[in-house]
């Protein structure tokens, strides 16, 4: 599999023993890093994992890092491929280390990913994604009701998502043909999953993108209900 980034770096891709990758013991500072996350989102992962019946699916995740989320998916049986643009270039002094075996980790920009069909595309807390809500909402939230909130006299879930106006990055949009089922998980994000305004957007663009998008999309901010 070969592309290349705008940024001109060519794809790498890693075959490694999956065990030994999920473990993290090459990296004192990254193993830390994952096991504190990996218990701390394990209620919330496994909770999703069973509400939409996703053990033992093959799953695609992009932005993954070290797996601290994508561990639980592998515990429950599901086929991984991950992928990272690894921006601090710690990811693949690991994966050149390990063992080989059947997982499959790409470090390149998600642009340059091949279109292959899984059961699930996993985007969590998706930098692009968390980016470009953060910018909408800024430029629609009304100044009085943002000072407001500065002194807790309001909630900052009153926002309503404009009309008009995509819910995704446009590199999400044109990741929707990755997986039969689409999972945006956020745990910071500037909109909640449960927004109405933001809910009719969604479905909006899905109607207009019926040929390509996933059968199930599922939008969820860690500790509120999915949609």
């Amino acid at each position: 599999m070969t592309g290349m980034s705008n940024l001109s770096k060519p794809l790498r891709k890693y075959l490694v023993d999956a065990d030994a990758f999920f473990s993290q013991q090459i990296n004192p500072e990254l193993c830390s890093y994952h096991d504190t996350n990996s218990r701390l989102c394990q209620p919330a992962i496994s909770e999703l994992i069973y509400a939409y019946s996703l053990a033992g699916k093959s799953v695609l995740s992009v932005g993954s890092k070290v797996g601290h989320e994508e561990v639980w998916f592998y515990r429950a049986g599901s086929t991984l491929t991950l992928s990272d643009f690894n921006e601090h270039g710690d990811l693949e002094p690991i994966l050149q280390q390990l063992p080989p075996g059947d997982l499959a980790y790409y470090i390149c920009d998600a642009r340059d990913l091949e279109k292959e069909r899984l059961d699930v595309l996993y985007l969590s807390s998706f930098t692009p994604d968390e980016l470009y809500k953060t910018a909408i909402r800024r430029r629609n939230t009304n100044l009085f009701r943002y000072a407001l909130r500065k002194m807790r006299l309001a909630d900052w879930q009153d926002y309503r998502w404009p009309g008009g106006v995509s819910p995704f990055d446009a590199l999400v949009s044109g990741m929707f043909d990755f997986g039969e089922t689409f999972i945006l998980q956020s745990y910071t994000s500037p909109i909640r999953a449960d927004n109405k305004e933001y809910q009719r957007a969604i479905l909006t663009v899905l109607r207009v993108r019926q040929a390509l998008c996933s059968s199930t999309c599922i939008i969820r901010n860690i500790g509120l209900r999915p949609i």
